[in-house]
């Protein structure tokens, strides 16, 4: 016989009433358990004939203790509470009386991650059948609750989801959202009519969704919306927008590391890295897998496009190309992020076009639309070349930066 202190517990944890005393065999799909009756168990009655019996009842909630050790041995299951719901087939055999030892034999017939399981049951006393049954349980997920710090103060209208932890000294603002799982560490201010997603982790002394720092901003509600599992280290201040009903947006799977500053009104795409003290400024919109150095200035109402990265220390005072690197106080176009491409896939053939592409706006001596006049007679056949000219073709508040330093690469 095995040692069932663990399994034990675990049963005196989870009901007022264990009915089982040990464990003889637990595997994942199979469970043998025991229990001995006395005369002092509660849930007997008298049969006719003055003897006592135990109630068919307690045979069956014996038997849902069991199951609830298999259920043990899965851990989706563990997180969810698993109901009797169906009898499909049952028997009773031979009354069980007191002095007893009730052998429990329980097999899983349908054990996956996902909809009902299915339990055969043998309740044997000494070898002598007392019980065969057949029964259904289902599954339904409980919803773990927020864990917030008992220092922490959250605004009865603010919305959290499943699995939340708010941290000591941490300020949730009226109307605000966070999504399932997201961790907010000690000291963390989130301010009204903020949103922020699912698996987010927000460290100490960031400031999300404070006001905006705009002299047009008159108190107009106004929003910060940040999506799912987003980094956001020590110190940062993400204001909210100017304007009714405007939003500064964050994507997804975003790093922005140590007391990065982002304006009001920008647009974060996905998979973007914030180093250390860069600052955005207001409208700027940085596309996807975008790097920017650290202690960068982005001018307001600059664009940064796909792919790019920004060299640190740099001053941008104008839209930086999709996949290009710029450096520099000013900033100048450098070169194609060829490292940053390949990470992502980018193949040769693609990369010979996209060179191709970049030195006829920034190495040919043209400009922006003798260049793009140049590219309408070639075949571009490249999403990430195609992309480039399409990004040179729109309108820009800021312009395009465009001198390059160094040879053509």
């Amino acid at each position: 016989m095995i040692s069932t202190t663990y399994f034990l517990d675990k049963l005196n944890a989870r009901y007022n009433q264990p009915m089982l005393d040990r464990v003889e065999i637990i595997t994942p799909n199979f469970v043998v358990v025991q229990k001995t009756m006395s005369v002092s168990e509660s849930g007997y009655r008298i049969a006719h004939n003055g003897e006592w019996y135990l109630s068919e009842a307690l045979l069956l909630a014996a038997i849902s203790q069991g199951v609830g050790l298999l259920v043990d041995q899965h851990p989706i299951r563990v997180e969810q509470d698993f109901h009797l719901n169906q009898i499909k087939h049952c028997e009773f055999l031979s009354p069980v009386i007191p002095g007893d030892t009730i052998r429990f034999e329980l097999t899983a017939e349908s054990v996956d991650d996902s909809g009902p399981m299915t339990i055969e049951a043998l309740v044997l006393v000494e070898g002598r059948r007392v019980c065969e049954t057949t029964l259904i349980y289902t599954f339904t997920h409980t919803p773990s609750r927020p864990q917030i710090h008992p220092t922490a103060s959250v605004h009865p209208t603010a919305v959290l989801g499943e699995n939340v932890k708010i941290g000591a000294y941490s300020n949730v603002g009226e109307h605000v959202v966070i999504g399932d799982g997201t961790i907010l560490e000690a000291n963390v201010m989130i301010e009204k009519w903020t949103e922020i997603g699912s698996n987010c982790h927000i460290y100490s002394g960031a400031v999300i969704g404070s006001q905006a720092q705009d002299m047009k901003y008159k108190g107009e509600r106004s929003l910060v919306k940040i999506g799912d599992r987003n980094t956001i280290r020590e110190y940062v201040t993400i204001n909210r927008a100017t304007g009714p009903d405007c939003e500064t947006v964050i994507g997804n799977d975003n790093l922005i590391f140590t007391s990065v500053h982002i304006g009001h009104n920008c647009t974060i795409g996905d998979h973007v890295i914030l180093t250390n003290m860069a600052t955005l400024g207001g409208h700027v919109v940085i596309e996807n897998r975008v790097v920017v150095g650290g202690c960068v200035g982005i001018h307001q109402f600059t664009r940064i496009g796909t792919g790019a990265m920004i060299g640190g220390y740099s001053k941008v005072h104008s839209d930086v190309p999709p996949f290009l690197l710029c450096d520099g106080n000013p900033a100048e176009i450098r070169t194609l992020n060829v490292v940053g491409l390949r990470r992502i896939g980018v193949k040769s053939p693609e990369l010979t076009e996209l060179k191709y592409v970049f030195k006829a706006f920034f190495k040919n001596q043209l400009n922006t639309q003798q260049a793009l006049d140049l590219l309408a007679k070639d075949t571009i056949q490249g999403a990430n070349s195609q992309r480039l000219i399409q990004f040179m073709s729109e309108a820009s508040k800021r312009g395009v930066l465009k001198k390059t330093s160094g040879p053509a690469k």
